[in-house]
């Protein structure tokens, strides 16, 4: 299994970081997420795949996945953007998946107390392993 971490850095960027076989943690993306501070990451379950969501001071939260590609020359990875929500009038202060059980879900909660729960239906890029019960 993969161990990854991610950082939200400075004002309005996303690191993903994996560890190499050498046990030295690399960074592997890097990429604006927001227009403002990003107050918070958070990883999807691994059975939906390589997908996290984001929150941030500019009153938004997003869901990006990986998509991972050989161009014949090296492994290419890189980070999309599959959901933009812009539904708050504050800052948008957290981000959570639900449990697997409950399927792909999302919660996010406001500065100003507003908490919303986002049903991500699956489509060809929110696809689920064939086994998926």
């Amino acid at each position: 299994m993969m161990k990854r971490e991610d950082n939200a850095v400075t004002l309005c960027f996303e690191q993903i970081w994996d560890l190499n076989e050498d046990g030295e943690w690399v960074c592997t993306a890097f990429w604006k997420t927001h227009c403002g501070s990003v107050w918070k990451v958070t990883w999807a379950h691994p059975e939906f795949g390589q997908i996290i969501a984001t929150c941030s001071f500019d009153r938004t939260a997003a869901i990006w996945e990986e998509s991972v590609s050989d161009l014949g020359h090296g492994i290419h990875r890189t980070w999309i953007k599959r959901a933009g929500l812009v539904d708050s009038r504050t800052s948008v202060m957290d981000i959570k998946f639900a449990p697997k059980i409950q399927g792909l879900q999302l919660a996010t909660c406001s500065a100003g107390g507003v908490v919303s729960s986002i049903v991500l239906f699956y489509t060809r890029l929110f696809s689920l392993p064939s086994d998926h019960k």
